[in-house]
């Protein structure tokens, strides 16, 4: 690797067609959509009252932005 750490590798949140059309293809974190929609309509179900924690990690998709560039 070469340059300063951070500074040659640039990721982005939210994963879109836009990123992996960019020049170079940005490297992203894909949120779990689906696993999110049904656990908002589990929460809906259920109701008010019933305080719940739920991790929903995302997926790193690496793509030209930051690959072989990895430590």
């Amino acid at each position: 690797m070469t340059g300063e750490l951070g500074a040659d590798i640039v990721e982005r949140y939210n994963d879109s067609p836009i990123a992996a059309a960019a020049l170079p293809a940005l490297t992203s974190m894909r949120p779990p959509y689906a696993r999110i929609v049904t656990e908002v309509l589990r929460l809906i179900e259920i109701g008010p009252g019933n305080p719940t924690h739920i991790s929903l990690p995302p997926e790193l998709v690496v793509r030209a932005s930051s690959s072989n560039r990895l430590i």
